[in-house]
């Protein structure tokens, strides 16, 4: 069985040329062994890991699914949740708003 659990991960920017410590996400196996261990989503600040935690019991089987596709390479888990670039986007701003990052 595989399912997704919060991590405290090292998240950097090649962008900014900056790297932080965030809580993430990572997806192991039955033995605890990470399998694979998506940049996104993430919260910043340890008090969000509640919210996080919420997000992962409506969407752990959907990002499970997304990180077993040749689609996380191409695309964010938002546009793989919804095709539609404006639900994807408005999904984007409520996590946002939740304190939750999500591409």
């Amino acid at each position: 069985m595989i399912e997704a659990k919060i991590s405290y991960k090292l998240i950097v920017s090649t962008l900014f040329k900056e790297a932080r410590f965030a809580y993430g996400v990572d997806i192991v196996d039955v033995y605890g062994n990470v399998v694979y261990s998506p940049t996104y989503p993430f919260v910043l600040n340890p008090e969000d890991t509640v919210v996080l935690q919420e997000f992962l019991e409506d969407y752990s089987n959907a990002i499970i699914d997304f990180c077993k596709t040749e689609e996380r390479k191409r695309k964010g888990f938002s546009n793989y949740l919804y095709h539609s670039l404006t639900e994807a986007k408005y999904f984007k701003d409520r996590m946002y708003y939740r304190g939750i990052y999500v591409d």
